[in-house]
Order: C-alpha cells, then structure tokens, then sequence
C-alpha cells in the first residue's frame, strides 16, 4: 500500500478538479479521530458526488470552508 502522502500527490489534481473542491490537505478524520485521511475542503453545502469516500484504502472527508477560505 502507498502512503497518505504518495497517495494525496498523485491523485490531488485529479480532486482539485471537481466541482465545488477548493483545497485538499493530508489531515486526521473528524468522524474516526486518530485516523489519518485526505481532507478535502469544499465551498458547497454538500459533498460533490464526484467526490469518493475512499482513494487508494484511505478514507477522504470533506470540510465545509468558511468564507476567506484561501489554500496556501
């Protein structure tokens, strides 16, 4: 299995290209605490249906962003 991070960069513009995916991060789960995930920060109300739940065996969460939200 690849790691959080090899599995993040090789799949991030694939993510960033979704509709209503602003910013993606290597993160912990804010559903399964102390387990790490792909965060995937959204500007919608809901989670993009493109958007999957798993990448590669890692769970992917989405955030609702406030407004301001900027990724670095």
């Amino acid at each position: 299995m690849s790691s959080l991070k090899d599995v993040l960069e090789a799949n991030r513009e694939k993510i960033l290209k979704i509709p209503g995916v602003v910013g993606v991060a290597l993160g912990i789960s804010p559903t399964r605490p102390g387990e790490r995930c792909i965060l995937v920060y959204i500007d919608t109300e809901t989670r993009p249906p493109a958007l999957p739940p798993v990448i590669e065996g890692y769970s992917v969460e989405a955030v609702k962003t406030g407004k301001g939200f900027r990724p670095l």
